[in-house]
């Protein structure tokens, strides 16, 4: 009886996906052992001979010892009898080793496997309802039946004997239903566990589900104010859609961003949430007190529920609006703090969440970087307009006043021989009258950004002839010319305008300054450059001592400028020479 029960037992634990399964490690090690001895040839007294039928095997031994309630130990050892049965213990003690090995085999495998966090030996939450799901349907099929045993066994052999035969029916009865009842108390009970388990891990996934869905609705609105950040440029426009985006995603009614300058004050204060008026009875700027303060020294993250509960807070100005729970970060961007993020008084919560944290950590670094590129535009704007400004400034002193200057020795020209010979005066101030005019197209073009009509419409041979025409007739030099038409095309259109103002400016030194009477204009083309040189005879300079005063300084940007080279030299009495190296096309225009 007690045997039978053991193997019903051994048969509910097999059925169990959790519990060990000795017939099937039995199975499989016979399996090994018959594969493994069947693949050897066994040596007989009368030569080689195929295996016959195998004898038990220690893992059906132990198998069958198990099922019977014994141990291996309880076996008898075979008797050395003949030949043939010293072969077979022989190959019963291979058989051992053999399951010696594969048992020490299996167990290495199954340390190997329980390194995995994959692998079947992970008893996790799931496999172990599993397999106690199983037990209680088995337990539903089988104990039922085990109880009508029970009781008319019970009923047959115990009860008749004790109570007369009306009374041992009912005693039955009652005996029958309390057990109905209490087996079906212990299944019903069971199954409400089961239900509040399962319950429980709804409402569980039901709360992670609600967190990625939160998760996933913030990271989109994080990447869509990132992109919504990068097609802002102007930095006011930025600030505020940085603290919009801020609010928006963490689900706050008021948001605030403060930017630093170079000594660390607070330089603008962006809000959202609080109207002008409000903001305008606040008063001040805040000045980097209290929480504010506090986040700028620590600079990292600080989420409070209670901001007036911290020991930084030093409360609120007058008018200002109430505010409890904060949120702030700082904008970090190489190791410099831009400025600082902060959000107070969460819509739909206490206080701010972890996630929301994290969401206003990656939006403040979007925002270093928004805000970084509206500083970086600022300035390139500012650097296009000194430029702008300082080519004006170029062009009007190596064009305008250069005209200005001629039309104004032209006149003193004229005041000399007025009185003397009036038709070359009269001719002389039509010529002063259309420099003049020249020089106000010139001034027109300047402020509508255009260029000079003779530096950009004109080939450079004919602007070059032009400014020789005009020292000859304005200061009485005579200016030799040998200018190369070919050297001209090729050189496009912004070095062409660099020359002709370069010469242009050489030329009025020489007419102011070096009291020359002849000079040269040499144009040529040398190998891959095109140079420009211009030599007077005039009084000179010393070009060691750095001198500027002479437009040379513009002269050498207006080279550098188009990828040229200027060099000057000169000695005081013995002349100057002024040589442009210019980087020349390939082919010509």
């Amino acid at each position: 009886m007690m045997s039978s029960v053991r193997r019903f037992i051994a048969f509910l634990q097999c059925l169990d996906a959790e519990a060990p399964r000795p017939f099937l490690v039995a199975r499989l090690r016979e399996h090994a052992w018959r594969k493994q001895a069947g693949t050897a040839r066994m040596a007989g007294p009368s030569g080689p001979r195929r295996p016959g039928p195998l004898g038990p095997t220690p893992a059906t031994t132990l198998a069958r010892g198990w099922m019977n309630g014994r141990t291996r130990s309880d076996h008898a050892r075979p008797q050395r009898r003949g030949p043939r049965l010293r072969n077979r213990a022989r190959r019963r003690r291979g058989d051992a080793d053999g399951a010696h090995l594969l048992r020490r085999d299996t167990r290495a495998r199954r340390r190997g496997l329980s390194a995995r966090p994959d692998n079947h030996f992970v008893k996790d939450s799931s496999s172990q309802q599993s397999g106690y799901s199983r037990r209680l349907r088995v337990a539903a099929l089988v104990l039922p039946a085990l109880l009508i045993a029970a009781m008319l066994a019970l009923d047959y052999f115990v009860i008749e004997r004790l109570f007369p035969s009306g009374l041992s029916h009912l005693v039955t009865l009652v005996i029958g239903v309390a057990g109905v009842l209490a087996f079906s108390a212990a299944i019903f009970g069971q199954l409400s566990a089961l239900q509040a388990r399962d319950r429980a891990n709804t409402q569980r996934l039901r709360v992670v589900a609600e967190e990625l869905e939160q998760k996933r609705q913030q990271l989109q609105a994080v990447n869509a104010a990132g992109l919504a950040l990068t097609s802002e440029l102007d930095r006011d426009a930025v600030l505020q859609r940085v603290a919009d985006e801020a609010r928006r995603v963490a689900h706050a009614k008021y948001a605030a961003l403060g930017v630093f300058d170079e000594q660390g004050v607070v330089e603008t204060f962006t809000t959202t949430g609080i109207s002008e008026e409000e903001r305008a009875l606040i008063g001040h700027l805040p000045r980097g007190l209290g929480l504010l303060g506090h986040l700028q020294a620590e600079r990292k993250p600080l989420r409070l529920k209670d901001l007036h509960a911290h020991p930084a807070s030093v409360g609120f100005p007058q008018n200002h609006p109430p505010m409890k729970s904060f949120l702030g970060t700082p904008i970090v961007l190489r190791g410099e703090t831009l400025g600082n993020l902060y959000l107070t008084e969460k819509i739909d919560a206490a206080e701010f969440t972890e996630a929301d944290a994290e969401a206003l950590e990656t939006l403040a670094a979007q925002a270093a970087i928004a805000i970084e590129n509206a500083r970086l535009y600022e300035q390139s704007e500012r650097m296009s307009v000194e430029q702008e400004r300082h080519r004006i400034r170029m062009d009007l002193h190596d064009g305008v006043m250069q005209s200005l200057y001629g039309v104004g020795l032209l006149l003193e020209d004229v005041a000399d021989r007025v009185g003397e010979e009036p038709e070359y005066a009269k001719t002389q101030l039509g010529r002063a009258v259309d420099r003049l005019n020249a020089a106000i197209a010139d001034l027109r073009g300047y402020v509508l950004g255009l260029r000079p009509v003779q530096a950009s419409d004109q080939p450079l041979t004919e602007s070059l002839s032009l400014l020789a025409e005009q020292a000859r007739s304005n200061a009485l030099i005579d200016v030799e010319l040998d200018v190369s038409a070919e050297a001209a095309q090729r050189l496009d259109r912004s070095r062409r305008e660099a020359a002709y103002y370069i010469a242009a400016d050489a030329l009025g030194n020489i007419a102011r300054h070096a009291r020359a009477r002849r000079a040269e204009v040499r144009l040529r083309a040398e190998d891959a450059t095109v140079i420009l040189q211009i030599t007077d005879d005039g009084v000179g300079f010393d070009a060691s001592a750095g001198a500027s005063g002479h437009g040379l300084h513009n002269m050498r940007q207006r080279a550098f400028a188009v990828g040229g080279t200027l060099d000057v030299s000169s000695h005081p009495g013995r002349g100057s020479q002024i040589r442009l190296q210019l980087p020349a096309e390939s082919r010509r225009e």
